[in-house]
């Protein structure tokens, strides 16, 4: 179920999900396709049988954990706690580089390895040498040693290696043998290594301007400014002010479900929120999921309801982002729309282009969202509320 049972049912649930009219017919399309919704609780007892014989003693010792731990993944289903201790286990069973980035993506609902974030260029090192964790939590203590005195890389460094191909660098690490070589080959490519996340913090700041033409004045508050203006709950302003904070400083990538939520106060398309998911190294939202099958649904009778919010959306996007891919695919957007004689859903005057009509608030498209997943009273959801509070 971690990936042989290919593309095509994933993509026949998503498109089960998306007809989707009501919450009974959610419901009926759970109970469908039950049998393929990721259970940890069954694929870690599969794992402790596979590698151990069903022993959490042997088990535990392999991996690294305790037990107790062990005991409680098996027996209540509990799971690992962060995406240190996925990578943990991982390491742990001696994972290659696609299994790690399943258990991360599937079960954790963590980012896969990115190879161009520096501790995550450690961790594929690690896999393909079947390194253990420990070596692989000194590798990165070097690391943190070695370049926390360089600074920002000059504009010519950055320039010189920003758009380094994701999958040749990554290929370059994964043929990398010693840990000399890997130190070099980050120093070479150091520029490629600081910019790590530009694209997604980029199309997230787009997102926030596009929302906040109307009333954001001061560019370096802007963030806070329209989180305020659209959450009335202080604490939830914080958690995700400090959320952008640590991508943009630390490149540290949020949880999926806080990601997600964000993107929603952002009054992102369902298309959007799969492409800033994808930035972040994460699956798109998936249906095989039972809370992502959801938002699927509701994100789906949104776009059905509100012609214009895609189109509106792409307009602007296409407007202030700087990417050339997206500017593209905004274009291509638009000239569906036009061609299928939607334009009128959206006007835009000379005075005033961000005048839209046919899409609702973030606050209604956030309380939609909110008030299905309550309906559907589905314990994965509940967790996920708590970034929906107001």
């Amino acid at each position: 179920m971690d990936g042989t049972d290919g593309n095509h049912e994933t993509e026949t649930m998503r498109m089960e999900a998306e007809k989707c009219e009501d919450t009974d017919d959610v419901v009926q399309f759970i109970d469908k396709f039950g049998e393929y919704y990721k259970n940890w609780k069954t694929y870690i007892n599969g794992l402790v049988r596979e590698r151990a014989g069903a022993s959490y003693g042997q088990f535990a010792k392999l991996c690294g954990f305790s037990v107790n731990t062990v005991k409680k993944w098996c027996l209540s289903g509990d799971m690992p706690k962060s995406r240190k201790e996925f990578i943990k286990l991982g390491l742990g069973l001696g994972f290659g580089l696609d299994a790690m980035n399943r258990l991360l993506q599937r079960f954790g609902k963590y980012p896969k390895l990115y190879p161009k974030n520096m501790e995550d260029a450690a961790c594929i090192f690690a896999t393909a040498n079947k390194l253990g964790f420990d070596e692989y939590e000194q590798i990165k203590k070097e690391f943190i040693h070695m370049y926390a005195q360089i600074g920002d890389p000059t504009a010519d460094a950055m320039r010189a290696t920003a758009d380094a191909d994701t999958e040749i660098i990554q290929s370059g690490i994964l043929n990398l043998k010693i840990k000399n070589d890997l130190y070099g080959f980050i120093s070479a490519n150091y520029g490629t290594f600081s910019g790590a996340y530009e694209k997604l913090i980029n199309f997230i700041d787009v997102y926030v301007k596009i929302n906040g033409l109307d009333f954001i004045e001061d560019k370096d508050d802007s963030l806070n400014a329209y989180l305020e203006s659209q959450i009335h709950y202080p604490k939830l302003v914080a958690v995700f002010n400090d959320m952008a904070s640590e991508l943009r400083r630390h490149k540290t990538i949020p949880e999926k479900s806080k990601l997600i939520a964000f993107g929603l106060y952002l009054k992102m398309t369902m298309d959007d929120i799969n492409l800033m998911l994808t930035m972040a190294g994460m699956e798109p939202l998936c249906a095989k999921d039972k809370l992502e099958s959801v938002l699927i649904y509701a994100l789906n009778n949104i776009a059905v309801n509100n012609p214009g919010m895609e189109l509106s959306n792409a307009m602007l996007l296409e407007k202030y982002s700087s990417d050339i891919r997206i500017k593209r695919r905004c274009a291509e957007i638009v000239k569906e729309h036009l061609n299928m004689e939607l334009a009128d859903v959206a006007e835009y005057g000379a005075d005033d282009e961000r005048k839209r009509r046919g899409v609702p608030d973030s606050d209604e498209l956030v309380e939609y969202i909110k008030t299905q997943l309550i309906n559907l009273d589905i314990d994965e959801c509940k967790d996920f509320l708590h970034f929906l509070h107001d």
